[in-house]
């Protein structure tokens, strides 16, 4: 409520709510002068704050009103699924007051197939690392759009290769980047869709193109209770490889449990 909202409601009840000028003058008249005028204070008072409350409430979608305005923080345990390999992953997100939010993800896996130095291999310990951020350019009563950003490192170990000369481990580093629609269906489940730009490249044994394409991304989150959420995401599409290697369908997936903390049906991720 602004500064100037006491004032314009203090000057309406005075406006409206005044007796006539020959009844101010009768015994008794500033009691009920008074008791009127507070009545009728009161009362715009309460209209202004229902006005404001119902103003607030078509803001957001998929999360809980008051929850918007403050800082707030999560964490999601999930397993992965790809046609390369899975593995199970921990995601920690902060949101500030902006609506901006902050992540920490961490992944752990084995693929069935990878390439390390260009060479294809099998049967890989992988680990994953990244910080993103997601933040809304526009929203519009349900509908929200994003941009988003991740910046992340992967190991990859122990491959076997079937050639004697190729390497068995390899480091990559690379980013992704994000353009995500979110629709509220109602306060308990909201529809993401958008699409993913990844662009990763091998540092070592050499340093090479390892992942570049686009993507198309899909998901849910469905609100089993007030602070815990079930996600679902699957992303597809072409991607490239090493100098020479032709284009790959890349389809992975994600389900998970989010646990948040400070905030109520936190669903749009």
């Amino acid at each position: 409520m602004g500064i100037g909202t006491p004032v314009s409601v203090l000057m309406n009840a005075i406006s409206f709510c005044s007796p006539p000028r020959g009844l101010a003058r009768g015994f008794g008249a500033p009691r009920t002068t008074t008791a009127a005028l507070l009545v009728c204070l009161s009362a715009s008072e309460a209209s202004a704050q229902a006005t404001q409350a119902e103003t607030r409430s078509v803001v957001s979608s998929g999360v809980a009103p008051s929850s918007w305005d403050r800082a707030a923080s999560s964490f999601a345990l999930g397993a992965r699924l790809s046609n390369f390999g899975a593995g199970a992953a921990l995601d920690v997100r902060v949101r500030t007051a902006g609506e901006t939010q902050l992540g920490l993800d961490l992944g752990l896996g084995r693929d069935w197939d990878v390439f390390v130095g260009g060479h294809a291999g099998h049967d890989a310990l992988r680990l994953d690392a990244g910080l993103s951020v997601l933040t809304p350019i526009w929203r519009r009563e349900q509908v929200s759009l994003s941009f988003g950003a991740r910046a992340h490192v992967r190991r990859i170990d122990g491959a076997s290769q079937t050639s004697a000369l190729a390497q068995r481990a390899s480091w990559a580093a690379g980013g992704d980047l994000l353009f995500v629609t979110h629709a509220g269906l109602s306060d308990r489940v909201v529809l993401r869709a958008g699409v993913v730009v990844p662009v990763v490249f091998e540092l070592a044994p050499e340093v090479q193109p390892d992942i570049v394409g686009a993507l198309l991304s899909l998901g849910t989150a469905i609100a089993l209770t007030e602070q815990l959420s079930l996600t679902l995401d699957a992303d597809a599409g072409g991607v490239f490889g090493a100098n020479g290697d032709g284009a790959k369908f890349l389809a992975r997936g994600t389900v998970a449990l989010r646990f948040q903390i400070g905030a109520q049906r936190w669903l749009r991720f």
